[in-house]
This record gives C-alpha cells, structure tokens and sequence, in this order.
C-alpha cells in the first residue's frame, strides 16, 4: 500500500555546530567534530537545540609529519585505515600513484570518517548534503576528499548473521553514490574526489534539495 514519509522538521531549520579538535604543538592536521542541530523551540531561557546526528572529519597536510597515521589514531579520530591507504609508510607523503592523479599539486586532504543521523532523520538523501556542507566549508585551496564505504572487517561482522545482511547492499548503495557524484575508487575501499576537477558546490547542486515527502517508498530505501 503506497503511504508517505516526511522529514521531522524543516531542513532550513538545520545548523551545524563546529568543534575543532587539534595539537597546540602541531598545524599538520585537525579533527572535525560537527553536529548538525535544529532549534526545537523558544522558551523565556532562548533557544533548545536538539541534536539530530554527528559528523566527523579529519585534514591532515601530507608529508609535513611523520606517524600520522598513529597521532589520528591515538586522538580517537579512527581514521587510520583511511590515512593508512592513501599515505606512502614512513614517509606520509601521498602514494606515488594518487599524489600523481590529482590535479592540485598541493594542499591538504579531507578524510570523512563518520556520517550518522539519528534514525527518524534516515531515508531522505539529507546525511549526504550535511556532509557536504560540511566539506565545502573546509575544501578551500585542499587537493582531495577521501573515505571509505565501510571498514573491510569490522568488528562483530558476521555474514551469516541475517540481522546484517543488508550491510553489502547499503556498502553497495554507497558506493554508486559517491561515484555518480565524482568520486573514484583507489583501493581497499577507499574513495577518493579530486577537488581540483569536481567542486563540492556542483555535487551539492547535482544532489538538489533533500526529499521532504516520498509516496510509496520506505524510508530506509532513499538513499
């Protein structure tokens, strides 16, 4: 039977709230911890924000340290797999092959670690225009955004558990979305968009407003 699903609230009503995370010793990289908030109501007290979701970014500078991959991994950023995939051992220069593939010669890389939304807010295609958001305000002068679809063995998988067998199809749906936005496939699941060829501001319009209203279609099938 065809029925409707609806987002709780306005989506102009969002805001992004920023907070940096980053080494007083150290400008090679910084973590993003942003949450996206509505306002709920006004009251004699001002506004009461309810938090609808979380999203975590990292930009490091390659080359311009050394272990990054362990100083993310140790400041909870869990990002190491990405930084580990992109990054040359030892050196954390980019890998030869990707440092050659990008059109910007300089600047630093975005990893996209974590997009979540509270469940009511899932189905209407908005996590990835918060994401996006986000990027753009952090994409000036960078060369590229990396992230992976899902970690190759996370912990507590089990393929034969049917409680998860919708995992391979939702890595699946992610997958051809970032593709058909401009991002490519380097390796081990790891994406990579070449900011010097695709702007995070043309994905944004590519993607148009977030789905306020779906006859027929449940909401965990919109991507």
């Amino acid at each position: 039977m065809s029925h409707a699903v609806q987002l709780p609230a306005d989506p102009a009503s969002i805001t992004l709230d920023w907070r940096l995370s980053s080494p007083w010793w150290d400008d090679t990289y910084d973590c993003w911890d942003i949450v996206p908030v509505v306002i709920e109501e006004q009251c004699e007290r001002g506004e009461t924000l309810n938090e609808i979701g979380e999203i975590h970014i990292a930009s490091i500078s390659p080359g311009r340290t050394q272990d990054i991959v362990g100083r993310l991994d140790r400041d909870g950023a869990d990002v190491g797999g990405v930084a580990g995939t992109i990054l040359t051992p030892g050196t954390d220069l980019l890998a030869d092959d990707l440092n050659a593939a990008l059109t910007r010669r300089t600047g630093r890389v975005l990893i996209l670690n974590t997009v979540q939304l509270w469940d009511e807010w899932c189905g209407f295609g908005l996590g990835v225009r918060l994401a996006g958001a986000a990027l753009r305000r952090l994409s000036g002068g960078a060369r590229a955004v990396a992230f992976a679809t899902a970690p190759a063995d996370p912990a507590g998988w089990d393929p034969e558990d049917p409680e998860q067998a919708g995992r391979d199809i939702t890595v699946a749906r992610i997958d051809a979305l970032a593709q058909g936005v401009g991002f490519e496939h380097y390796r081990n699941g790891v994406h990579i968009l070449d900011l010097g060829a695709h702007s995070i501001d043309d994905i944004l319009d590519r993607l148009g407003d977030p789905v306020s209203v779906r006859s027929g279609v449940q909401a965990d099938e919109i991507a």
